[in-house]
């Protein structure tokens, strides 16, 4: 008999039963099933083992385990059809109770089972020898009472309030506040700095160098500040050369540029312009965000074809099209195209062809008139006013015919100037997947019908994922050309340096107030060179460096914005720059600085919404439970599959589905995962395959260099610290101590840092073992991914308080010291090796006397005192004993 689901003949054994009836059952939503996604089912190759029935030792795995936030609610049971339920309805009693004697007293939620043999399908509770609905084959259909009893009590929307209301008890009247709301108002909370005078005016007067938005910006920095990528560079950074390991699979189905001479593309555009009888190519140029692929293009033009080929150069006719611009509607957007390349080619000949004019309009639709003239012209010839009046209404026709005009002006290109036309479709890597297709679509037609090359950028993974489908499986390889970014650094000291050319004889000075209220004079030339210093601390500190690279994604975009906030941040003080000049080479400005403007920017609190670094500890006080492990779940899942090929057989790009199965068992409530991946997606820690605003269960992600760089920050105190003002925090009295810190105008030294993040983890390890579930209760320990371990942070926490303490014992010591560096008014030292010290004259602390200082020279020997620590600049303040017998 045939129900909703299946043909009772159909059922020969338990399998069938399986995947005919149970899991169709489970996974059609209502009224035809229950509703529950595959991440909420778990199967029997991964639910642990219970032995039941002790008497006969019996070890048992059900079929199913239907579980929600990691709560096992369902155990669900399959039976070949000849098979009579009534001990298979029993033994699935039996193993939820084993699951339920797992949990915390009171806490039992897995208190119903599903048994079936196809024939029969039974619903009842765990504390109940009779089933509460008994559903014959027959019965399975919508409308049936008892099939719509079962459906209310089973289903997913009961199950899941079940679920939750766990969690909202665990949270019961809790108020969860961070440390930074306890301070104050909004007013507070979003307190600027006084931000740094060198860096806002290095920033606001060279913009358009900084961040080009015209095309006049863009072709300054083609011509004055462009940095070369080539195929191999032997001397990068070692750290860029490391995230260019990263593979993507059009390293093999492309040809890679040296955009210094890309010989392989003047080839290509010189092959098809002097061949009049190929077909004009469709050229692809990817890379991947912020690579540089508008800019090469300009690039390319300007420097490569306009000045070393101009053989090539005077047949081309270039038309730059800003994709930004183009409706998106699949009709419009032809349409778009057509119009804004005619108004190119007019513009670009606006001083030199009047195509309005009769002469003009005559060679643009030479083919229309000549076809009258031929024809029916020669009926009416004699009739001059008449013949000119149809010449009029075909020319007029002409004009507003897009697809006739266009061509017009092709062909007039080819016929008078021996050119062809070379249309840019700038910016099209900014849409997503669908959009960017689309555009390959229209630079595909607009090539076939009006011959002309089209150089089309495009985001490398949108072509690795869709180069085997339609409509880019037929596309040819040999004009896929692939751009990787420059050094990122390099980009900016190419930026400064056309900058410094700009200010050659600029004598003019500027007036600053430094933080002490002193004002200084400085040159064009003296602020630029300022900034040469900043970009030698990041070269120079690995930490920073490895920053800079990893979090922009290899964006120069990104890069250059990192830069830019670095410079304007108020966490750095115009002294400190001051210094770095003074100082010269062997200038530290500490990495927590750094970190720390870059954390913060110009705000004196930590927000993610104003920060180059997300908190992966966030959460939302208006879920039913705040959840601060989601995030840092969601990285560290991606890390562990980085290595491992997915579904499109492409590396580290894996279902998202299959993410939501994992971590769902781990507490984390399914729309959360999802929501938070969004944010993820948006602040750049992961990348989609398609790049769309939202995301779909079947959509493949990857973990980008800035997710990878979050979880190295796990390590560091100063973005632990920024974390824990942002927390929120169930615990009143941790999150007072840490408010009490931010109080103070020593906030950010390094020992209350380390306080704050030891208070953060402690609290997230205590909340994490009072309140989630060991999902090792009900599922074979194989089968789940490891979690981000805290008790590493904790030590490493530990371990970093041991040290200050060795650091503080040793106030007080006497030590010889080596001069190092002599400054105005200074010194700086080393002793017991590695540490470092420093001495002032114009400070009675250090106790040096200026004509000792005077007699100073580099390597000679100081008997010193240690007087303190200081953790600023990683280094101890020392008062002056005396010289080593013999040095002067």
């Amino acid at each position: 008999m045939q129900n909703l689901y299946y043909n009772v003949n159909d059922l020969v054994n338990e399998s069938d039963v399986e995947q005919k009836f149970l899991y169709k059952f489970l996974t059609n939503e209502l009224p035809l099933g229950l509703g529950y996604s595959d991440s909420e089912i778990n199967t029997k190759p991964c639910i642990k083992s219970y032995i039941i029935n002790k008497g006969k030792q019996k070890t048992y795995i059900p079929d199913y385990l239907i579980s929600i936030r990691g709560i096992p609610l369902i155990v669900v049971e399959a039976k070949n059809p000849n098979v009579v339920l009534n001990e298979a309805f029993a033994e699935a009693q039996l193993y939820a109770h084993q699951i339920n004697n797992e949990f915390i007293h009171n806490v039992n939620p897995c208190n119903m089972v599903i048994v079936s043999n196809g024939l029969e399908t039974w619903f009842g509770y765990i504390d109940s020898a009779t089933p509460f609905v008994q559903l014959q084959n027959e019965d399975l259909f919508v409308g049936n009472v008892k099939f719509s009893e079962a459906i209310d009590k089973c289903c997913k929307k009961h199950l899941s309030n079940m679920a939750d209301t766990i969690y909202k008890n665990c949270r019961a009247n809790a108020i969860f506040r961070t440390p930074v709301s306890s301070l104050g108002g909004q007013r507070t909370i979003n307190e600027e700095m006084i931000s740094n005078d060198f860096g806002n005016a290095l920033v606001s007067d060279y913009k358009n160098i900084f961040d080009p938005e015209t095309e006049n910006d863009r072709l300054n920095i083609v011509r004055n500040a462009y940095v070369h990528s080539v195929k191999r560079e032997q001397h990068i950074e070692p750290i860029y050369k490391e995230i260019k390991k990263i593979k993507v699979p059009s390293l093999n189905d492309s040809t890679l540029l040296s955009t210094d001479n890309p010989k392989e593309l003047i080839t290509n555009v010189d092959k098809h312009i002097t061949d009049k009888a190929k077909q004009c190519p469709l050229i692809l140029i990817i890379g991947n965000r912020g690579s540089g692929k508008t800019t090469f293009i300009r690039y390319f033009k300007e420097k490569i074809l306009d000045s070393s080929y101009q053989n090539i150069s005077n047949k081309c006719e270039w038309c730059f099209l800003d994709m930004n611009y183009a409706p998106l509607d699949n009709n419009e957007i032809y349409e778009w195209v057509k119009e804004n390349v005619i108004e190119c080619i007019k513009e670009s000949h606006a001083q030199i062809i009047d195509f309005d004019s009769k002469e003009s309009l005559e060679k643009l639709y030479k083919k229309r008139i000549d076809s009258f003239k031929k024809g029916e012209g020669k009926y009416i010839e004699a009739d001059t006013n008449l013949y000119n009046k149809e010449l009029y209404n075909i020319i007029k026709d002409a004009k507003a015919d897009k697809d006739l005009t266009l061509k017009g002006y092709v062909e007039y290109l080819n016929r008078y100037e021996d050119k062809t036309p070379i249309i840019v479709f700038d910016n099209c890597d900014k849409r997503n997947k669908d959009k960017q297709l689309l555009m390959f679509e229209v630079a595909q037609w607009i090539r076939k019908q009006f011959k002309c090359i089209v150089l089309l950028p495009m985001r490398d993974i949108t072509y690795d994922m869709y180069k085997d489908q339609p409509p880019l499986d037929t596309f040819v390889r040999d004009l896929v050309f692939r751009i990787d970014p420059p050094d990122l650094l390099k980009v900016l000291i190419n930026r400064l340096a056309y900058i410094e050319r700009l200010n050659k004889n600029n004598i003019q000075t500027t007036h600053y107030t430094l933080e002490n209220s002193i004002k200084v004079q400085i040159r064009p030339d003296e602020l630029i060179d300022y900034y040469r210093q900043i970009l030698r601390v990041i070269r120079n500190d690995d930490w920073a460096r490895n920053i800079f690279y990893r979090s922009t994604n290899r964006d120069i975009r990104g890069a250059i914005q990192l830069f830019e906030d670095l410079c304007k941040s108020g966490h750095i003080k115009t002294s400190e720059i001051l210094n770095m000049k003074l100082i010269g080479k062997d200038y530290h400005l500490p990495s927590y600085k750094i970190m720390n403007a870059l954390l913060r920017k110009n705000r004196k609190y930590y927000n993610e919404n104003n920060s180059n670094f997300i908190n992966v500890f966030a959460s939302d006080y208006k879920d039913d439970f705040p959840d601060p492990f989601i995030r840092l779940d969601i990285l560290h899942w991606l890390t562990i599959k980085k290595d491992v090929l997915g579904p499109s057989l492409i590396l580290g790009y894996h279902k998202i589905n299959q993410l939501t199965k994992d971590l769902q068992l781990f507490g984390h409530k399914e729309d959360i995962i999802i929501r938070e991946l969004n944010k993820l997606i948006q602040k750049g820690l992961i990348c989609t395959e398609n790049q769309n605003e939202s995301i779909d269960n079947d959509d493949l992600i990857k973990i980008s260099p800035s997710g990878s760089l979050h979880l190295k920050l796990m390590k560091n105190i100063s973005y632990l610290a920024a974390c824990s003002e942002a927390v929120l925090y169930r615990n009143t009295a941790i999150k007072d101590n840490i408010s009490k810190r931010l109080a103070i105008p020593s906030y950010l030294n390094l020992q209350n840092q380390i306080l704050n993040a030891e208070d953060m983890i402690n609290y997230l390890i205590d909340y994490k073992q009072k309140y989630y579930f060991n999902p090792e209760t009900f599922i074979d320990k194989d089968c789940l991914i490891k979690t981000f371990d805290l008790y590493e942070i904790q030590n490493l926490i530990h371990k970093m308080k041991e040290d200050i303490s060795s650091y503080e014992n040793c106030i007080g010591e006497i030590v010889e010291c080596t001069v190092k560096f002599i400054d105005k008014q200074s010194l700086l030292v080393t002793f017991d090796y590695d540490k470092r010290g420093f001495l002032a004259v114009n400070d009675p602390i250090f106790k040096l006397p200026q004509n000792e200082y005077e007699n100073l020279k580099l390597e000679n020997k100081l008997i010193c005192k240690i007087i303190s620590y200081d953790y600023s600049h990683n280094s101890y303040k020392l008062e002056f004993c005396s010289t080593c017998p013999n040095q002067l």
